[in-house]
Order: structure tokens, then C-alpha cells, then sequence
């Protein structure tokens, strides 16, 4: 059987494996963000200058959630309502816009949006059943216009590349261990 597939049948989410999840996508989020630090405050008065649509192009927008990460990332995993497996997909998308984007850095006023997007098309192309971009622009905290935009940014940037072998899975489902399902 496709690790995938097995994973996805013997993995529900509940209350408590919510909550270590939560822990994990904001930790490793967190650290992602700590990792561009010095990108950022390089580049923060240069983007301070651009339009409205060229901040787009780095998932930064004229609103941020009044959230903290936490609750933000479990706002997302409750309301997404995806399979475990989605939210491995969107870190591994993240991981491959960073690798095609030099220039894109995350911090606190993009990382919601970067990591939304890539959960929307982690579902998208994992779910059968979905929501409506209207739905996930709520969730993620965006309008419509808005997220319709940064997911055509997002998949152009990672050349539309949404298919992830069981190896590359395999990998990244190391950072995720099955023992907090348990």
C-alpha cells in the first residue's frame, strides 16, 4: 500500500492530536521565520515601497491576523478539516517555494498567508471533498481577490508542482511523527 495512503486511513484528528499538531506547524514555522531574519530586516525598507500588487509576490498584504501563530495554525487545522497528510504537503510546499523564490523570505506578516495557500493546495489536490475559495479566504483571514491571487502566485512559483513521491514524503513525515496520534 502507498505510505500515503496508509497514513491517511489510519490517522483521524481529534482534540488532542490537534493540539501537538498545532505545536509542531507553529514550531516549524517559527523556525522558518528565524531563519529569515536577517533577509527580512535587509529587505524591509525596500518592501515598504512596493505596490500593493508586488507585495503579493511576497504574500505580504495590508492586513494581518489578530492572532498569534498558535491559534492562527489551529484556526487553520480545525477549519480546513483536511486529512493529517495535507498539512506535510503544505510544509513540503512551502520548503519548495523557498528553494524556487531566493528573494521570498517569511515573517510575521506573511507567514499566515504562505502557509494558508499552501494548505489550499495541499487540499485541493489531496481531498475529494473541498470548500469554496470564499470559505478558505475566511479561514486564512484574506479576501477572495486576495486568495485567488496568492494561489496563482504560489503554484507559478512552484511550477505548478503539487505532486510529492512517497520518498520526499517519507522524509518530511519524520518531522511529523505518527506517536502524536497515538
Amino acid at each position: 500500500m502507498n505510505p500515503i495512503n496508509q497514513i491517511k486511513t489510519e490517522i483521524c484528528l481529534n482534540e488532542k492530536n490537534t493540539e501537538k499538531l498545532t505545536e509542531l506547524i507553529s514550531k516549524i514555522l517559527g523556525l522558518l521565520i528565524k531563519l529569515h531574519e536577517n533577509f527580512v530586516s535587509e529587505y524591509r525598507p525596500k518592501i515598504k515601497d512596493l505596490t500593493y500588487s508586488e507585495k503579493l509576490n511576497y504574500f505580504i498584504g495590508n492586513t494581518v491576523p489578530n492572532l498569534d501563530m498558535y491559534k492562527y495554525i489551529h484556526r487553520c487545522i480545525k477549519y480546513f478539516k483536511c486529512e493529517y497528510v495535507c498539512h506535510i504537503h503544505a510544509v513540503i510546499y512551502i520548503d519548495r517555494l523557498i528553494k524556487t523564490r531566493n528573494n521570498l523570505f517569511i515573517n510575521e506578516n506573511n507567514y499566515h498567508r504562505i502557509y494558508g495557500i499552501a494548505l489550499l493546495c495541499a487540499c485541493k489536490y489531496m481531498e475529494d471533498d473541498i470548500f469554496t475559495n470564499t470559505y478558505y479566504a475566511k479561514i486564512i483571514g484574506i479576501t477572495l481577490k486576495e486568495l485567488n491571487s496568492l494561489e496563482k502566485i504560489f503554484l507559478t512559483n512552484i511550477n505548478y508542482n503539487l505532486y510529492i513521491t512517497p520518498k520526499l514524503f517519507n522524509e518530511y513525515s519524520k518531522t511529523f511523527p505518527l506517536s502524536i496520534f497515538i
